[in-house]
């Protein structure tokens, strides 16, 4: 069974609620986004970062410039799979700094029968955390042109396939991979616990 090769990392958000842009905040030694992208990175062979800047702070990354950043994350899917060759891509937001590699490993081996293979948490479906086929471009790209925007409404226009929690509780117990950081309150919480790791290595 294809494992899937190719990772993309979604930072080109406008950040409105943290009230600066979230990919550039500091997370121990490294900005946020540069933690998540070093992390999918351990996983995944290639990872495209979909950024507004032409240029991401880790040398030899490839990068694509988010020409709609307005347009939410579907926008970044979409511009990715345009132009990566890649049948499969496993998507994650920049502001998930506990990204489980159990979890990504996990997801890299899943069978390819659906658009989008999406784990799910007790809120219900992570789609900001999950598997797009290429094929899925064209509905996408519909979905998009009618001004919708909305990840979890697009897991209805095509065949998704959804991880229960169940499931994902075997590889990451307490679904740390779907904590993202919204407010500059999450950000520090988020800071606090990841300096109380590092001290315990």
């Amino acid at each position: 069974m294809p494992m899937i090769e190719t990772a993309i990392l979604l930072a080109g958000g406008q950040s409105r609620r943290m009230g600066r842009d979230k990919s550039l905040l500091p997370f121990g030694d490294a900005p946020l986004a540069v933690r998540v992208y070093e992390t999918l990175g351990m996983v995944f062979p290639s990872v495209l970062v979909v950024s507004r800047q032409p240029e991401f702070p880790v040398a030899g990354a490839t990068c694509l410039t988010d020409r709609h950043p307005g347009n939410g994350p579907l926008e970044g899917l979409a511009s990715a799979l345009e132009v990566l060759e890649a049948p499969r891509v496993l998507l994650a937001a920049c502001d998930m700094p506990f990204l489980s590699l159990d979890l990504l490993r996990h997801l890299r081996r899943q069978a390819d029968d659906a658009d989008a293979i999406v784990p799910c948490s007790p809120r219900g479906p992570e789609p900001l955390l999950g598997i797009y086929a290429k094929r899925a471009l064209p509905a996408l790209r519909s979905f998009l042109a009618e001004g919708n925007r909305s990840a979890v409404r697009f897991l209805g226009r095509v065949p998704t396939r959804l991880i229960a929690f169940d499931e994902v509780r075997r590889f990451d117990p307490e679904g740390a991979s779907f904590r993202n950081l919204n407010h500059p309150e999450d950000y520090q919480a988020a800071l606090r616990e990841w300096a109380h790791s590092q001290d315990r290595m």
